[in-house]
């Protein structure tokens, strides 16, 4: 038997979760390359392999927080099922 309540605190978890994720895509993943890098020289050839780095790191931090959202948002749809 579920247990009353529980569905509005974590809807508001999934919800907050979402808006972390939305967050840190937008200030630490895509923010202004020029002000992070202070170099032009960040795209040629001489730091290619740094800035393949980044984008490989970008990417599977990016992967953690689409899984860790969607593993929320599974959970409020689980427990809704279970309420009905």
């Amino acid at each position: 038997m579920p247990r009353r309540g529980s569905l509005p605190w974590l809807l508001l978890a999934a919800v907050l979760s979402t808006l972390f994720a939305i967050w840190i895509e937008a200030s630490f993943i895509h923010p202004v390359e020029q002000a992070i890098t202070g170099t032009t020289l960040w795209q040629t050839n001489q730091l290619d392999y740094a800035y393949q780095g980044r984008v490989m790191v970008a990417n599977f931090v990016r992967f953690l927080l689409v899984v860790w959202v969607l593993g929320i948002w599974a959970g409020v749809l689980i427990d809704a099922r279970r309420s009905v």
